[in-house]
């Protein structure tokens, strides 16, 4: 019997910010020699109010400003309850 797992995809960190708009999309932006947006997933499904990255697992974690819940969000978008 043999199965297997997926994992969460790490962000590449390379001066880049990440902003959770207001329909819950997760946007990356850079600054070169403009601002360039990019929508990394239109709507990861949870309402985030405070994030930040993680540099040991290069992750974004965020929180819930109702519930309180903490999230890890990957490269993807994808959300998991912690």
């Amino acid at each position: 019997m043999s199965c297997s797992l997926t994992g969460q995809t790490p962000f590449t960190c390379e001066g880049q910010v990440w902003i959770i708009e207001e329909d819950n999309a997760l946007t990356q932006m850079s600054v070169r020699n403009t601002i360039v947006t990019a929508t990394v997933k239109n709507d990861i499904g949870v309402e985030i109010a405070a994030m930040g990255f993680n540099k040991v697992d290069r992750m974004l974690y965020g929180m819930n400003p109702v519930t309180r819940d903490l999230y890890q969000i990957d490269a993807n978008g994808n959300v998991q309850l912690i």
